[in-house]
């Protein structure tokens, strides 16, 4: 059964507080099958040079206010995607930087209402995934503005859980 890899599948154009904005959707894999099984995986591994060719092409100097966002990518990519290619041209994770921006929002409301501290708290994640690991950022992003901690010092505030247990630098 045939999978299409990589593929336009809507090019739609609209307005936006006067701006000219174009949206193109890649798909990548197949319908019920998320960007992360086995199969997936090795077709990105193998259509690298079709990304580079939209990369490149979107971040050409002609196309300076593009933005790039990859959405549900699995943990095995979408670490490397961001890091790739976040100095070529604008772009963002949702799973990793939107709900972080979010979760820490949310975080600092409930601080403000209680006159807590965002470098006092310990915080346990449920989860270990691309969104709980971008929350777990930002906040510490948050711990190093409000309080001028080191990363480490942050990142010592954060246990992860999954489903085998606590996640350490072992696992």
């Amino acid at each position: 059964d045939a999978l299409p890899i990589l593929s336009v599948a809507c090019l739609s154009f609209t307005r936006v507080l006067g701006l000219f904005i174009c949206c193109v959707f890649l798909l990548v894999g197949g319908d019920r099958q998320r960007v992360g099984s086995t199969r997936v995986d090795s077709s990105i591994q193998k259509h690298a040079s079709s990304w580079q060719c939209f990369v490149l092409c979107a971040s050409s100097a002609r196309r300076p206010n593009v933005l790039l966002q990859f959405e549900d990518f699995s943990n095995n990519h979408c670490f490397d995607l961001l890091e790739k290619y976040r100095r070529r041209l604008l772009c963002f994770n949702d799973d990793i930087q939107g709900t972080g921006g979010v979760a820490l929002a949310g975080l600092l409301g409930a601080l403000r209402l209680t006159d807590g501290a965002l470098g006092e708290q310990r915080i346990v994640f449920l989860g270990a995934g691309s969104a709980a690991i971008g929350i777990a950022d930002m906040i510490a992003a948050g711990m190093r503005a409000e309080r001028g901690m080191s990363a480490a010092e942050a990142r010592k505030r954060f246990w992860l859980i999954d489903s085998q247990g606590l996640v350490t630098q072992q696992r």
